[in-house]
């Protein structure tokens, strides 16, 4: 600090009260959405969608921006895809966010294996409503399921959204999906 304020590198000054907040982990975070899989299967609910060129495109798993934050990545995932990444060395945990994307009823079955080894599992399913009208009411929570879980000398993080019973399924979102050293 000089003179109130912030001195970076030497050279370029900003005032004290721009600084809002340090985070400590950006340097030992590794989002997932950085990270080129290692191996991607899709198979959509109509096999035959993904050979129609220029449509591949939307079954694979894509990054967007956060619904309401454009700096916090979300992968979207649709199912049936399996996704392998490799898990960055000295990494300690993986978290993120589930919840379904859009406002379709959700109907999806989510899945992490570490190694061979499941270690989350979250079906989003949906169910007539109360009230006869023959709509459907999801059953997932609107804020999301959080995702945590210790990687610590894992190599490989799979990643697998299918079908739930009796449907084509629906898109899931992972929210800021990051490894942690």
């Amino acid at each position: 600090s000089v003179k109130g304020g912030l001195v970076l590198d030497g050279r370029v000054r900003a005032p004290a009260a721009w600084l809002e907040s340090i985070d400590y982990a950006a340097g030992r975070t590794v989002r997932l959405t950085t990270i080129t899989a290692e191996r991607v299967d899709v198979e959509p609910y109509f096999a035959g969608l993904k050979n129609i060129e220029g449509l591949a495109g939307f079954f694979a798993p894509r990054s967007v921006a956060a619904p309401g934050n454009d700096a916090v990545p979300s992968l979207v995932v649709r199912p049936r895809t399996v996704g392998v990444w490799r898990v960055p060395a000295d990494s300690r945990r993986f978290r993120a966010m589930l919840r379904p994307a859009g406002e379709m009823a959700p109907r999806s079955v989510v899945a992490i294996d570490l190694d061979g080894r499941e270690l989350f599992r979250h079906a989003f399913a949906a169910s007539p409503r109360a009230d006869g009208s023959g709509a459907i009411q999801p059953d997932a929570e609107p804020a999301g399921v959080s995702i945590d879980i210790d990687v610590t000398g894992a190599r490989r993080l799979t990643l697998t959204v299918d079908f739930a019973a009796g449907g084509p399924g629906s898109p899931v979102l992972l929210d800021d999906a990051r490894f942690e050293k």
